[in-house]
């Protein structure tokens, strides 16, 4: 979790969420697997920002409101 520390930390990832990026492919960038991210980012101190920042790039890009369930 250095990298994600020395590259911005979660705020940075919760900006590349919010412009439509997917956990997927961050997690990919990071070399960690997207369970490992989901579960950090899901954790009770990141929760509401994730919801925010998906919702964001949701509104950006509609098809993925459905993943929402918006």
């Amino acid at each position: 979790m250095v990298l994600i520390a020395e590259t911005g930390g979660v705020e940075k990832i919760f900006e590349e969420i919010s412009n439509g990026r997917t956990i997927s492919s961050i997690a990919r960038e990071f070399q960690v697997s997207r369970n490992m991210l989901s579960t950090i980012l899901n954790g009770p101190e990141h929760r509401t920002q994730l919801r925010a920042a998906q919702r964001q790039g949701a509104e950006q890009y509609p098809h993925h409101q459905a993943q929402l369930g918006e």
